[in-house]
């Protein structure tokens, strides 16, 4: 059985991105969604 994971909206929306696998990700960071732009920095930063 897979591992489960809590993510907050936010958080779902970058993971759902992450799993895409864009070439490329256009975005800016303004409330609500600063929050989602973060997550996919680090997650560019990790290299994932």
């Amino acid at each position: 059985m897979g591992d489960k994971a809590f993510l907050s909206e936010n958080e779902a929306v970058a993971e759902g991105v992450r799993l895409a696998s864009p070439h490329v990700i256009a975005a800016y960071p303004i409330t609500p969604q600063t929050v989602v732009v973060e997550r996919l920095a680090e997650m560019v930063e990790d290299g994932a």
